[in-house]
């Protein structure tokens, strides 16, 4: 987007964000399989998370952008109806902090606090699903499959399927059909991974020293 802007390719530099190093971290990965065994989701369901947020009536910074505040809950009833007669599915709900909702507890479906850490959530489960959230990007980045519900206000700003972070569906209702055709990890999407094994902010702190090196030198 920004060489589509105008700038210059060798103007950008891309060095991935320091707040998702936590996602890769030394750890991370076994944290998750704890977790997984802890909340018995090794027991050969296929889980989902759904990671939920507060959806506006209007774009805060768009106000020609109409927003669907209902569209998080009927995501939510979508995928429980479709892990009710599942038994091999189970269904994670986690709200987001601002959302006031009241979780329903019904079978197959249980609810991923607050207070569980968010990157041993993402490690524990199989498939995840987004509107416009960043957890999202998250998942894709621990490798996870991501089903994007590109319906949200959001969604041009957050076009995760455009970027290959995700399988876009327009509507809640596509999560039926796309949900069975990624149930199995080797139908992920390539984990966004270079071979570069610095973390993100090894690679800022890099950009940083060399820009004072080039303000030395001139």
């Amino acid at each position: 987007r920004f060489i589509a802007a105008g700038r210059r390719p060798e103007d950008v530099v891309v060095t991935g964000n320091p707040a998702f190093d936590r996602l890769t971290a030394p750890g991370a990965r076994a944290r998750g399989e704890e977790l997984r065994r802890a909340r018995g989701w090794d027991d050969g369901r296929s889980t989902i998370l759904w990671a939920s947020q507060v959806e506006p009536d209007i774009h805060p910074f768009d106000p020609a952008l109409a927003g669907d505040p209902q569209l998080p809950r009927r995501v939510e009833q979508v995928l429980r109806d479709f892990v009710a007669d599942r038994p091999d599915w189970r269904l994670v709900v986690r709200y987001h902090p601002s959302e006031r909702v009241a979780f329903e507890p019904a079978a197959h479906v249980e609810q991923s606090l607050a207070a569980e850490p968010l990157d041993a959530v993402l490690h524990a489960v199989d498939l995840v699903v987004v509107t416009a959230s960043t957890v999202g990007l998250e998942a894709a980045l621990v490798g996870k499959p991501v089903i994007s519900v590109d319906a949200s206000v959001f969604t041009p700003d957050t076009r995760y399927d455009e970027f290959g972070i995700s399988t876009g569906v327009a509507d809640p209702d596509a999560l039926r059909a796309a949900l069975p055709r990624l149930a199995s990890a080797a139908l992920a999407r390539p984990q966004i991974h270079q071979s570069d094994t610095r973390t993100a902010t090894e690679r800022v702190i890099e950009v940083i020293e060399s820009q004072i090196l080039v303000g030395a030198l001139d």
